[in-house]
């Protein structure tokens, strides 16, 4: 009986901190940007996160563990999954300086790159809310869909990002925030997915004077007062595994995910930039004024 009883209030101590966290979440969760004053006067209003990360705990470990699970089955069982150098990862996710951010780039070739191919590829140590990464989406699927919708994805350590709206948007000064916190941000450079091999990225005559690949993680590496860890990430197979697959123009081909694909994950060496530092260091502008 005593057993039962401390097994029913720890699990109605469970649920509290749940709410509490999920009603957090709420509260903290962006709005997109319509250009409007709605957007103004909550950024405004809401310049931080008003609640400390270690409120919206509990509420966060109710979608990373369970995320965690289902990539670990789906890719790691009934896929053939396969990683190279990924204790690089898992050292900086898990052992970094205090205030020293972790950056990651990859490719992205599928709507679920992120989070099932770092899920998949972590020990369950890094699935914890507080180890995890932040990422951005594209704000029009992801956060102006209703506010219960938004605050799925916030507690996911998801920020909205508006695009062609530039590098000097707020959303991205969010997201650099994270960075000066310490934290580890996960960014796709190529701003968009990119299936059947190669590198994506920006198009046309651009791309050859000014380079394929978007500008916004060069900001957040630069600006940032302690130079964070780059780690770059390739992954090859996720386009054939099929899960949401998606048409050149980003339409939604199938939600049917095939089984007995190869997925390989190859995480590379940090990228120093040291002697770009150093060359460019009377022009350099480090920290960030968030703007409203």
């Amino acid at each position: 009986m005593a057993v039962r009883q401390v097994f029913r209030a720890a699990g109605a101590g469970a649920g509290v901190a749940v709410a509490i966290g999920t009603a957090a979440l709420y509260i903290d969760a962006p709005i997109a940007d319509n250009d409007d004053e709605t957007f103004r006067e909550h950024r405004i209003s809401h310049p931080r996160d008003r609640f400390p990360a270690f409120v919206s705990a509990a509420a966060r470990s109710v979608l990373f563990y369970p995320t965690t699970l289902v990539a670990k089955v789906y890719l790691g069982k009934l896929n053939n999954f396969t990683c190279r150098n990924e204790e690089t990862l898992e050292k900086w996710v898990l052992s970094r300086p205090d205030h020293r951010a972790l950056i990651t780039v990859t490719n992205h070739s599928a709507t679920v790159d992120d989070p099932a191919v770092l899920a998949a590829m972590l020990p369950w140590s890094c699935a914890r809310p507080s180890l995890s990464r932040w990422s951005i989406c594209s704000q029009e699927y992801c956060y102006a869909k209703g506010p219960l919708l938004s605050t799925i994805f916030f507690g996911s350590k998801t920020l909205p990002i508006k695009r062609g709206a530039g590098i000097d948007h707020p959303f991205l000064q969010d997201l650099f925030q994270r960075v000066q916190d310490g934290d580890w941000v996960h960014i796709f450079p190529e701003g968009k997915i990119v299936q059947g091999g190669g590198l994506g990225g920006r198009d046309g005559p651009d791309a050859a004077t000014i380079g394929r690949l978007k500008w916004g993680v060069g900001k957040l590496i630069a600006r940032a007062e302690i130079t964070p860890v780059v780690l770059p990430i390739y992954h090859v197979g996720m386009d054939k595994v099929r899960v949401m697959p998606q048409t050149p123009d980003h339409k939604l081909k199938s939600i049917v995910p095939r089984l007995g694909q190869r997925v390989h994950v190859l995480v590379g060496s940090p990228i120093y930039f040291d002697d770009l530092f150093k060359k460019y260091e009377a022009d350099r502008r480090q920290g960030v004024q968030v703007r409203r």
